[in-house]
């Protein structure tokens, strides 16, 4: 099992007259940004012919666009039986602006273990970030690194509770 990163992406953003907004994913060939060491500017100069190339082929606003640069698991095997994305942990976590803000994450999928109990009322509850490791650990990494809701930072010690929620699906 190993993550491998493969050729970038261009994702426009299309607006048209009614407000409607829609995304076109366009796959870059091998080389098209060439070095590690190109700088953002680099790139947003290189990417601003595409925009152009397209803007011609279009008569929507073109409201936005962003690279991907996809890592993908190139050894994929089928999780064991039980494992379903429509489970979900929801964490509600305080936000660094003042007042009483916050805002839920879901991850799709958890695992027993970071819940209160395996079975009863605890089941749906999910373990404070100082009971468990991997609790604290991802809200760790989330505090540090990441923003939620639109775009705001965590506080210092935001976990005010999480459960188990299951999200309708029809995947089977």
């Amino acid at each position: 099992m190993a993550f491998v990163a493969t050729d970038p992406r261009l994702v426009v953003e299309f607006m048209d007259s009614g407000l409607n907004k829609t995304t076109r994913t366009y796959g870059l060939k091998p080389g098209y940004i060439v070095a590690a060491t190109d700088t953002l500017t680099d790139i947003l100069a290189l990417l601003s012919t595409a925009i152009t190339a397209i803007g011609g082929m279009t008569t929507a606003e073109i409201t936005g666009y962003s690279i991907v640069f996809p890592v993908l698991e190139n050894a994929v095997t089928t999780p064991g039986a039980g494992v379903e994305i429509e489970n979900t942990a929801e964490l509600v976590l305080r936000l660094s602006t003042p007042g009483t803000k916050s805002a839920s994450v879901n991850v799709p999928a958890p695992p027993d273990s970071i819940f209160v109990t395996t079975t009863g009322d605890g089941r749906n509850i999910v373990q404070a970030p100082s009971e468990d490791a991997s609790v604290n650990s991802f809200v760790n990494w989330l505090i540090a690194n990441a923003t939620v809701s639109d775009g705001e930072t965590l506080a210092a010690a935001p976990f005010v509770r999480g459960r188990r929620v299951h999200k309708a699906s029809r995947k089977g």
